[in-house]
């Protein structure tokens, strides 16, 4: 029997953050009483959230000392503070790794696997006992999906012309896929031409889908582990990351309510596309509900960018100017540095706003300095502005 535990070094890190979740509960309790010498009502919200956090913090050490991985000469067992599970060695299809855990996985579909942290000490020692000793079932699924390709007459007459097409459907979403990255640092970094750069960023996401629908599967969108069919997921999403981005940078909208509409529609005719001209999702599994609402969001980002883009990028029309004052100045610092200023009220708009600026025209402004605006109809009737230095 051979036993596995959390590694050092992360056990003493979980035992001081549980220490400190419990001590922060333990002042949120105590608090009340030092602000207040009265019992008030600030006591029935705070209570109920310092118990949760101590409890928390309890649980969460006790878990940690408790759980472990034990390995006899016939079953693997994890053992936690609420729950023990094994599996006979007999009964084991496979398993199953991902950045994280490695899962082992039980013959019978009805009983769970047990995940395995890659924090257990003596990890790399347990993955090599576990690949010597049952199957990989993502290579397993691949060699499968492979061989099914293979002998699908659907992707060529004979086998030498499926390895073609399939060897040239890798090549296709390897392309997209780079063209993806390309997309992404020209269009933030160095975004000239302009209107190429963003019309690029619009365009490559309809030719994935119509690749996608043009190779009848051989090329998937969302490509899951232990699948040998290419993804240009990474392209597509690359590509509208970047459109997005894009507008929100370039583009101050007065007016949002033209947009959420047109989005929407973009989004689902997009993911319809995918769904019904594909293949790709069976719906079988509470994963596809999950990837297809993942792709709704995607492509309404895609749908925000492609509105907002079109709607400013050949805008025409005569521009009203405005004037406003600059009542602060604040600088966001993050993943990003973002410029800000506070506006006074100006055309339709009653109240002190923030605008997001560029740090160029930030450096050349002061507050209290009175600056210009200019508001465009937009080609898609959605009304945008930009601020200038008088």
């Amino acid at each position: 029997m051979k036993e596995y535990k959390i590694t050092k070094g992360w056990f003493v890190f979980i035992c001081i953050m549980s220490l400190l979740i419990f001590t922060l509960g333990l002042w949120l309790m105590v608090m009340p009483f030092f602000i207040n010498a009265q019992y008030d009502s600030t006591y029935y919200f705070m209570g109920p959230i310092s118990l949760c956090l101590m409890a928390f913090g309890i649980y969460f050490l006790k878990e940690t000392i408790d759980s472990r991985l034990i390995i006899t000469e016939y079953s693997i067992k994890s053992e936690t503070t609420f729950r023990n599970r094994e599996i006979l060695l007999k009964d084991i299809k496979g398993y199953k790794t991902d950045e994280q855990f490695i899962s082992i996985v039980p013959k019978n579909q009805g009983e769970k696997s047990i995940k395995i942290s890659s924090y257990v000490g003596n990890y790399h020692e347990l993955v090599i006992w576990i690949q010597e000793n049952f199957i990989d079932l993502y290579a397993e699924n691949e060699l499968k999906e492979e061989s099914e390709i293979m002998t699908n007459n659907q992707y060529g007459n004979n086998k030498e012309e499926r390895e073609a097409n399939f060897k040239q459907a890798k090549n296709v979403a390897r392309i997209i896929n780079y063209v993806g990255v390309g997309l992404i640092v020209w269009v933030l970094f160095k975004p000239i031409p302009y209107e190429l750069s963003v019309i690029a960023c619009i365009a490559l996401p309809i030719i994935a889908i119509l690749i996608t629908i043009m190779y009848k599967g051989l090329i998937k969108i969302d490509r899951k582990k232990g699948s040998a069919s290419p993804s240009v997921m990474l392209g597509l999403t690359l590509a509208i990351c970047g459109l997005f981005m894009r507008a929100l940078l370039d583009f101050n909208i007065l007016d949002y309510s033209n947009i959420w509409l047109p989005s929407l529609l973009i989004a689902v005719v997009a993911v319809s596309l995918i769904i019904f001209q594909t293949q790709e999702y069976k719906f079988t599994k509470a994963i596809d509900y999950f990837s297809v609402a993942s792709l709704l969001l995607v492509f309404f980002g895609y749908g925000f960018g492609s509105v907002v883009s079109l709607n400013g990028m050949f805008d025409k029309s005569i521009p009203t100017h405005y004037e406003a004052t600059i009542t602060d100045m604040r600088i966001s610092t993050g993943k990003k540095t973002s410029y800000y200023l506070e506006l006074s009220p100006w055309g339709t708009r009653v109240e002190t706003e923030d605008v997001e600026v560029s740090e160029n025209l930030y450096n050349i402004l002061s507050k209290e300095e009175v600056i210009d605006i200019n508001v465009k109809n937009g080609n898609l009737g959605i009304p945008w502005f930009n601020v200038f230095k008088k």
